[in-house]
């Protein structure tokens, strides 16, 4: 995991891929946790595959995993199913013909696209793809560097704040994610009673529920950072 979803920690990516390179090792990188929340270059990191799902940062739905190749592996890494989606051509007896993706063909002739397409092999969740593309037009309108400087900052200081408490953080300090996680030591049930009231929402992880996980986003504030502190001091 790029960003780790247990206590957000952010890992050196292109540190890692240039010691996995060093050692022939090619690198994936789980972005979910990731992407979504500070710029993002995956060619300069020199990460040879990464993938993510939509529901989380990028605030779409469920069924789209965008991945990402690099181009020297396409040859590489074969399809490991296959559909309409992904044919580029299919043999008539007039010779070979570009597909168009509907009508049916022989399970033997036919040719794979040759981008990353060819891993598209079947129908796409159209709805999810509606919402990612309102998505990522949002991050052009807004920009991930903006994101990123809003909510490191409050991350860091829920962090903190958190730590003066004495709650057990599990999240390091600096650290370059919106994510901060601790054990927070109370009964589960009249925790989220509290949490309820206050209009706060959190996830819980780890076995009983042990630990608070708490997500930091574009579009929290300050207020809502200082809510959750005072919460968090009466039962400390």
């Amino acid at each position: 995991a790029w960003v780790s979803n247990r206590n957000g920690y952010r890992h050196d990516l292109r540190a890692l891929t240039e010691l996995a390179h060093a050692k022939g090792t090619l690198v994936y990188a789980d972005g979910v946790q990731a992407l979504g929340t500070f710029p993002t270059n995956l060619t300069e990191l020199g990460v040879d595959f990464a993938c993510s799902a939509v529901h989380k940062w990028l605030f779409a739905g469920f069924g789209v995993a965008p991945f990402f190749i690099r181009e020297e592996h396409l040859d590489r890494i074969r399809p490991d199913r296959y559909g309409h989606g992904q044919v580029a051509e299919t043999l008539t007896p007039n010779g070979w013909t570009r597909h168009l993706g509907a009508g049916r063909f022989s399970e033997l002739d036919f040719r794979l696209l040759t981008t990353a397409r060819k891993y598209e092999y079947s129908c796409l969740a159209y709805s999810t793809i509606a919402q990612l593309a309102a998505t990522l037009g949002l991050f052009k309108r807004v920009g991930l560097s903006r994101i990123e400087e809003h909510t490191m900052p409050l991350a860091h200081e829920l962090r903190d704040g958190i730590a003066e408490l004495g709650f057990e953080t599990w999240t390091p300090k600096g650290n370059g994610s919106p994510i901060v996680s601790f054990v927070h030591g109370q009964d589960i049930e009249d925790l989220k009673r509290l949490l309820k009231e206050e209009a706060i929402s959190v996830s819980f992880r780890e076995k009983n529920y042990t630990l608070m996980r708490v997500s930091v986003s574009m579009f929290n504030n300050r207020a809502d950072v200082q809510r959750l502190l005072k919460l968090l001091q009466k039962v400390a």
